[in-house]
């Protein structure tokens, strides 16, 4: 079993300026096993495997590394609350729906900075979006 204290410690000693490394869980030989959480990604299992938790351990390293957090739970929020995120946790369809606009928002004038400077990549603070239980949002 891994230890929390454990988990922070492997997901601190990895360095990186781009994916965010969140460990979750540990290897056939007891060590953490850290990911490196990218762009994209998805989380799927039966219920009860631990998806919600996963997510949360996703949130909270994200957070730790800086970058802007933001979720939709329509669980009434009982999933993700816990995290710190820049905003109340989206719980509706339609609070769901206004947080996507509003991040929709924020990446398109980045890209239209980064149209307009020629940059290739974006340096500034990452946001990330996480949901939870997504077929009950569409």
């Amino acid at each position: 079993m891994l230890a929390l204290v454990d988990a922070w410690r492997a997901t601190r000693s990895v360095r990186t300026s781009g994916p965010v490394p969140v460990t979750i869980g540990t290897t056939v030989a007891g060590r953490p096993l850290v990911v490196p959480v990218g762009l994209s990604g998805l989380v799927a299992g039966v219920p009860g495997s631990g998806k919600s938790v996963t997510l949360r351990a996703i949130g909270w390293a994200a957070a730790r590394a800086g970058a802007a957090v933001l979720a939709i739970d329509p669980k009434a929020g009982v999933e993700l609350d816990r995290i710190p995120t820049a905003a109340p946790v989206a719980t509706t369809h339609r609070a769901a729906l206004d947080l996507l606009a509003e991040v929709d928002t924020v990446l398109t004038q980045r890209l239209d900075t980064m149209r307009m400077t020629g940059a290739r990549h974006y340096d500034g603070r990452p946001v990330v979006v996480i949901v939870d239980a997504l077929a009950q949002i569409v």
